[in-house]
């Protein structure tokens, strides 16, 4: 689990087409960290990344310090996309779990409000 949790915030005319667009929410502050993290979550998905890779995937990856790519990372969990298991970084369904439970409370909650 993650020790901070993240916001994501979508403003009304947010038009999410395509990954970068998606991405780009989860570093509203630093916009260029998107790339960074889109480059590792297909890495991320292969069970490539574990502890030790901070040795060598930054310098491949294009990330300029080890401190940017702990920072993605750390977001990547703070929002529920990625989870770490047995030093092994994962893809996680967090993410689209808490957006059920999201959907399903609104859902009630809404009726329950009309129905007053």
């Amino acid at each position: 689990m993650p020790k901070t949790f993240g916001l994501i915030k979508i403003h009304r005319d947010t038009r999410i087409i395509d990954p970068q667009d998606f991405l780009d929410l989860i570093f509203p502050r630093k916009p260029h960290y998107a790339h960074y993290a889109a480059k590792l979550l297909p890495l991320i998905a292969k069970g490539k990344v574990n502890r030790q890779s901070y040795k060598h995937l930054p310098q491949e990856l294009g990330i300029p310090n080890k401190t940017t790519y702990y920072y993605v990372l750390q977001r990547l969990q703070a929002v529920g996309l990625v989870t770490k298991e047995n030093n092994v970084y994962k893809l996680s369904k967090r993410f689209s779990k808490n957006l059920e439970r999201i959907k399903e409370f609104w859902e009630a909650w809404s009726e329950k409000l009309s129905a007053e």
